[in-house]
């Protein structure tokens, strides 16, 4: 069962106490392979991500007519392209390589995202929204992601069971796997249908995609900042898609803040906290909205923390499941599919376009989940840890049983020593 290693916060380290020579090495290696790939597909992929929101600020809207709400449509069919996207890897996840699937669908992603340049229409717009969603469904990046995707091929290092041999050769899958198997980490195992009939069974299971779906429910719509940014009729279209990055720049600020402190700090569980309690201040304001200018911007600013608590949450989860990679790779992509569809048909009736920028649905309704997320939060980590001490109690009662049972075949056998020493002494007349 997944635990949190608590060490003084100021002893930040790179490494594991128990991390040996050869692993220090075998992962240093990692990092600097993955790391600077990630930081670049992230940055594309959150350019692209907010592209059609930058497009209908800059002059779509009045170019393709779009006065209802058309950007908030636009919006939910990439959603459903993306979720119907995932559901071919509720199964394939732990069958194809990973170093093949994940920039090939990165490719794919970045030439329908070129393609929306030279849509004429709502008709064509929404059809390539369903594909750059579909594409999306595993994959990470957009624009540039056509040659950041191409690249993954040689960089992404796949999983033991199919690594890429570009990256990983037979001595750092043996280190690979020595030091999962260490904490007790699985590192193969394919989906079963006995495997979907345990996740369906588990309780956390349901208390897990509860927390995903109010995670994915806490932000603010994408394009909501921009649209208020329009409405002050202060700045050109340039100007306001400069200032929109900020809250994507400051994200990444914040992300690290919540994945180091997290670590470092209080755990998963008071991490997801500080984030969405953030969250829930900048929501609260935007709910008042006769606030200053200033609190707004700062609102704005900070709804981004709804979305750096992403990887504490998932990277919780993943280690909760680690003792079956079939079941992790399954529950992990059906919690995603359920929790995103999710926002599908509460965008469209929380954030309706024609109530920009103020909208008192759907800023109320981020509130809530914000809210609720941290109490669906410490249900899940006070159920893990009562479930981590059953086991441990289980386990030890195990281990005294095998004691006993040892001691009780000890002493027998050497019952049946003293016997035959007795009777042997019988037969030679002693």
């Amino acid at each position: 069962m997944a635990t949190v290693t608590k060490r003084k916060w100021w002893k930040i380290q790179w490494f594991s106490d128990e991390d040996t020579h050869e692993e220090r090495k075998f992962l240093m290696k990692l990092d600097i392979v993955l790391v600077p790939y990630l930081l670049l597909s992230y940055w594309v992929k959150n350019l692209d991500q907010h592209n059609l929101n930058n497009a209908y600020v800059a002059g779509m809207k009045e170019e393709l007519g779009f006065y209802g709400n058309e950007l908030i449509q636009l919006q939910t069919i990439y959603i459903v392209g993306a979720v119907l996207g995932q559901i071919p890897f509720l199964f394939l996840f732990t069958y194809l390589p990973m170093y093949w699937v994940l920039p090939g669908m990165d490719v794919f992603w970045g030439i329908f995202t070129l393609l929306q340049f030279r849509a004429n229409s709502y008709a064509e717009m929404m059809a390539y929204r369903f594909f750059v969603g579909w594409f999306e469904a595993p994959g990470i990046g957009g624009t540039k992601s056509v040659v950041v995707g191409a690249s993954g091929y040689f960089i992404v290092p796949g999983t033991i069971a199919q690594p890429n041999p570009w990256v990983l050769n037979g001595k750092d899958l043996e280190i690979a796997r020595r030091r999962l198997e260490r904490v007790g980490h699985a590192v193969q195992g394919n989906l079963k249908l006995h495997h979907i009939k345990e996740i369906f069974l588990s309780k956390h299971f349901y208390i897990v995609l509860f927390v995903d779906i109010l995670f994915w429910n806490g932000s603010t719509n994408s394009g909501a900042f921009l649209l208020w940014l329009k409405s002050l009729n202060r700045y050109d279209s340039a100007k306001v898609n400069q200032f929109g990055t900020l809250p994507s720049a400051l994200g990444i600020l914040y992300t690290l803040f919540a994945n180091f402190s997290s670590d470092l700090l209080w755990g998963p569980a008071w991490g997801i906290t500080l984030a969405s309690g953030w969250n829930a201040v900048a929501m609260l304001i935007l709910v008042i909205w006769d606030v200053p200018e200033a609190a707004k911007w700062f609102s704005f600013c900070s709804t981004s923390w709804s979305y750096a608590l992403s990887s504490v949450l998932h990277g919780w989860v993943n280690n909760i499941l680690r003792d079956s990679p079939g079941t992790r790779s399954f529950t992990l992509v059906f919690m995603n599919i359920m929790a995103q569809s999710s926002t599908a048909w509460t965008g469209i009736l929380t954030y309706p376009t024609v109530e920009a920028p103020r909208y008192l649905k759907g800023f109320s309704f981020s509130l809530s989940c914000a809210i609720a997320l941290i109490i669906g939060t410490h249900i899940l980590n006070i159920y893990m840890k009562q479930k981590a001490k059953l086991k441990l109690n289980d386990l030890l009662e195990e281990q005294r049983s095998q004691h006993t049972h040892d001691h009780t075949e000890a002493s027998s056998q050497t019952n049946k020593q003293a016997e035959v020493y007795t009777q042997a002494r019988g037969e030679d007349g002693i």
